[in-house]
């Protein structure tokens, strides 16, 4: 862990939440008042109201912006990793504050069991504020937040030793490929399961401004004190890891939003894709396995982790944590389709009998 963090207190965590609550604000303000780009997602339950997308506007301004605080001193981004525990602990009063008010709400009509039940998933898909969709505007402070966070252990690196070394810089660019390939692709990630069908509660909440840009941030921290020069092989398995787990996930996932946007009319190499009752894609990545884009997320993710050796085992942890929630994920998406698709869904398991790698599992 880097030695680089400011003594927690009363007055820093009230800094920091003065902080977090500023850049929501920010960055909602900037996905309201931003043109939305020529892309649009279904809306879950007013299909006539699709959503309103601009986060790689977003991004690219934020970028802009740090650019220029770091140019003329006005923002060091070693504030930011230094304040990292503070920060996270703002973030986690928010949610637990969300969590708070979505219980009390719950408890008026509901026993107290039910009432956290509702408060930890969310009963509630497709809330939006000013014409702004929450959940999928959610995406933008969780994957720029890791970014920026990401950042901050670049600048660390560069004050501690003068340089940013090819591991760093690698890292870097695997940050940003991920987060600018969603908001790329963010129609396609925004017709997904996630987004359409859970709930808008702590978990949620939890996911998006915790476990993504605060977890994920802490696979760069073994490179800040300089890591060793990376071999030939060594970067060449890194980006092979990343590159594939990218290119698996963002196809998987705009394979299947094109199906579900338009199922009479997509067209896979000049045809009619393969479908069980017209309702499940079996084509493309879906019909070898049956979640592609989870596999992918994972083999990024290893190579992410992998920038930093062997020097240490944080990263590899961190896999294993983020490894063990798409499991978790996937689990829940199946009992999800279960119930909704019922024999139908029957029918896909049989045809398409594996769920992550062909002829394993």
């Amino acid at each position: 862990m880097p030695d680089v963090f400011v003594p927690l207190s009363l007055g820093l965590i009230g800094w920091a939440a003065l902080l977090v609550a500023g850049a929501l604000l920010g960055l909602f303000a900037l996905a309201r008042w931003l043109p939305a780009l020529p892309l649009t997602a279904p809306h879950p339950t007013d299909p006539a109201r699709p959503y309103r997308l601009n986060g790689l506007l977003v991004l690219l301004l934020v970028d802009l912006a740090l650019t220029l605080a770091t140019i003329f001193d006005l923002f060091p981004l070693t504030r930011v990793l230094a304040q990292f525990w503070a920060l996270l602990l703002a973030a986690a009063g928010l949610v637990l504050a969300w969590g708070g008010w979505l219980f009390l709400r719950a408890r008026r009509v509901q026993p107290p069991k039910e009432a956290l039940r509702r408060a930890w998933q969310g009963v509630e898909v497709g809330r939006v504020v000013a014409r702004q969709g929450l959940k999928p505007w959610s995406y933008q402070p969780a994957l720029i937040g890791w970014h920026v966070l990401a950042l901050g252990a670049a600048a660390q690196q560069y004050a501690a030793t003068g340089t940013l070394s090819t591991a760093m810089l690698v890292h870097q660019a695997g940050v940003l490929a991920y987060v600018g390939s969603h908001f790329v692709h963010e129609a396609s990630v925004v017709a997904t399961w996630a987004v359409q069908r859970e709930g808008l509660g702590v978990r949620w909440l939890g996911q998006q401004l915790i476990w993504t840009p605060f977890l994920f941030s802490t696979l760069a921290w073994p490179l800040i004190g300089g890591a060793p020069a990376m071999g030939t092989m060594h970067l060449l398995l890194v980006l092979g890891l990343m590159g594939l787990g990218l290119w698996l996930l963002r196809t998987a996932n705009a394979q299947k939003a094109a199906f579900r946007l338009d199922p009479a009319g997509v067209r896979f190499r000049g045809r009619r894709p393969d479908t069980i009752a017209g309702k499940l894609l079996a084509e493309g990545w879906w019909g070898v396995v049956r979640h592609a884009n989870l596999l992918g997320e994972m083999l990024f993710f290893l190579g992410l982790a992998a920038t930093a050796g062997v020097q240490s085992v944080w990263p590899y942890l961190v896999w294993f944590l983020i490894t063990a929630a798409l499991i978790l994920r996937l689990r829940l998406l199946e009992a999800d389709a279960a119930d909704r698709y019922g024999e139908v869904w029957e029918a896909y398991r049989s045809q398409v009998r594996f769920r992550l790698i062909p002829r394993v599992w």
